[in-house]
């Protein structure tokens, strides 16, 4: 997706094409998640043109995405885009360059509050009851599944980069915990991969949950242990221990959290929470989602006319 000026657009499918394109000064490179990586960046340096990455908000819907559920909030990037850790993108940049005030702290608590209380998830799609577990005085463990082949495990996965391997490397740790395995939403709809079938996890793990929402179970466990799913950011937005198999795009609070010895390090993790949702761009699109908009907006004259610009700049990538 390509747009030549402010008031031209032009759809471009082919790369071959977009190369042969007649770009202007003014023109700008949208595309969706890091579709090209490699081969954009050779054209921004080579034109001197920016690229934008747009992708899935972190509150995205009531509903999947892969059952073309419209997100309701998107991100932009200049840099990268967030999951990509290999590289640099706009949330790593502003949260080792950013200077958070004591103003935004309190604003970041406010809006963990507000997500808390409201239950607010990616995904927002199964119910929000207490889990049926059979812990007895036992650490439990949340292992969140992932989508196997999804951007974030191919950039940001280490030696573990399936659902299984995650499990077994978990149990190998955690001999005595009681494990709860829960499979990502858009593979339990047999959408997209890494499905494991429920009694091989049963060998492993004590608990297969296919019923109640990711914040059910995040409010219920003592750990989370993922790869780099965003429920371990959800996780820590929630003051719950985060331990990690890979290199998600919040791994740098936890290892300072670590370094300080303080696996719950308000300060720190409000800061994250300030960036990622008021720093980073966030494009909200859906009227429905106006109440709360305001809330995660804080009547920040700041923040609204941001907001404004961004609706302008959603404008135009349509």
């Amino acid at each position: 997706m390509l747009g030549k000026n402010n008031e031209q657009k032009s759809y471009v499918f082919n790369f071959n094409k977009l190369k042969k394109f007649n770009f202007s000064k003014k023109s700008k490179i949208i595309v969706w998640g890091n579709y090209l990586r490699d081969e954009l960046d050779d054209l921004k340096k080579k034109l001197q043109i920016p690229v934008y990455r747009i992708e899935d908000g972190f509150i995205r819907s009531i509903g999947l995405g892969s059952n073309l559920v419209k997100p309701a909030s998107l991100v932009v990037d200049s840099r990268g885009i967030y999951y990509d850790t290999s590289r640099d993108n706009d949330l790593k940049y502003y949260f080792d360059h950013f200077k958070i005030t004591p103003k935004q702290i309190r604003e970041a608590k406010k809006l963990q509050e507000l997500i808390i209380n409201n239950n607010i998830s990616k995904y927002n799609c199964q119910p929000i009851i207490k889990p049926q577990w059979l812990a007895k005085n036992e650490k439990i463990i949340l292992i969140p599944g992932q989508v196997e082949d999804d951007e974030s495990i191919k950039y940001g996965a280490t030696d573990i980069k399936t659902n299984l391997q995650l499990l077994e490397r978990v149990r190998d740790l955690n001999p005595n915990s009681y494990i709860v395995y829960k499979p990502h939403p858009d593979v339990l709809a047999g959408n997209r991969k890494g499905f494991i079938e429920k009694n091989k996890v049963l060998k492993i793990a004590n608990y297969f949950e296919e019923k109640v929402s990711i914040i059910s179970c995040i409010n219920s466990c003592d750990e989370v242990h993922t790869i780099t799913s965003l429920a371990g950011f959800e996780a820590l937005i929630r003051k719950k221990k985060v331990c990690l198999h890979g290199n998600p795009f919040y791994k740098k609070i936890i290892d300072l959290n670590n370094q300080k010895k303080k696996l719950k390090n308000t300060i720190l993790v409000l800061n994250f929470i300030y960036i990622t949702f008021f720093k980073y761009q966030n494009i909200f699109q859906h009227e429905a989602y106006q109440k709360i908009l305001k809330k995660f907006y804080l009547h920040s004259s700041n923040n609204y006319l941001k907001l404004s610009y961004y609706k302008k700049m959603l404008n135009f990538f349509r």
